[in-house]
């Protein structure tokens, strides 16, 4: 039986049917930072007096801290031959935990990758009711190890590029789930341009 990933500090070993050179199937994952969400109160004014008035509707979730963050994977597409090498995490649960950074509306994280051991920094926004992060920046935790060459049935060798990482969700009472996306550039070792290789999930968001 393959290996599984854990996101709590112990080592991830690639199964070997992904080809990976030693070097690569080793990354080191951790657990990261917090996330709390802060309810937004709502009330209702009662015509003349004293009592609250109601806040407006517009004001974004507050959001600052850890959270447990899990992924179901449901496809992996494209990427030529490379998309075979990642049949076996369709189906999978990850799950970490993810720091998220919030100014007003503005909203940053930084979590691993689910797939492949890369460090990603997400920026987006939030709303009352959606949480969006459309764009990463994505490095990998062993310095010098992108492109990673990837040996599909054959022989044939497809070179992974630096990954982008996308999530968009909706609040549904004190937790939150969405769409989530990651895309490989893929391309040959004499450097042809494959169509990128994307692995698409479901993700949730909740209080530890």
């Amino acid at each position: 039986m393959p290996d599984t990933p854990n996101y709590c500090g112990v080592r991830w070993i690639w199964p070997r049917q992904t080809g990976l050179s030693a070097s690569y199937r080793r990354v080191r994952f951790s657990c990261l930072g917090s996330l709390t969400l802060a309810l937004i109160i709502t009330g209702t004014s009662g015509g003349c007096g004293n009592g609250p008035a109601a806040p407006s509707q517009g004001r974004p979730a507050e959001l600052g801290g850890q959270w447990n963050w899990a992924v179901l994977i449901t496809s992996a597409t494209g990427g030529d031959c490379a998309n075979t090498l990642f049949q076996h995490t369709v189906g999978r649960v990850y799950s970490q935990t993810i720091t998220l950074q919030q100014n007003a509306s503005d909203i940053s994280a930084k979590a691993p990758a689910t797939v492949y051991g890369v460090d990603c920094s997400f920026t987006g926004s939030v709303t009352a009711s959606e949480l969006l992060l459309p764009t990463s920046n994505c490095a990998p935790l062993l310095v010098g190890t992108l492109p990673i060459p990837l040996t599909c049935s054959g022989g044939t060798v497809r070179n992974l590029h630096p990954l982008s990482v996308s999530a968009n969700l909706r609040r549904t009472g004190n937790s939150w789930t969405g769409e989530y996306k990651e895309t490989f550039p893929v391309t040959s070792q004499a450097g042809q341009q494959f169509e990128p290789l994307v692995i698409l999930g479901s993700v949730t968001m909740s209080r530890p």
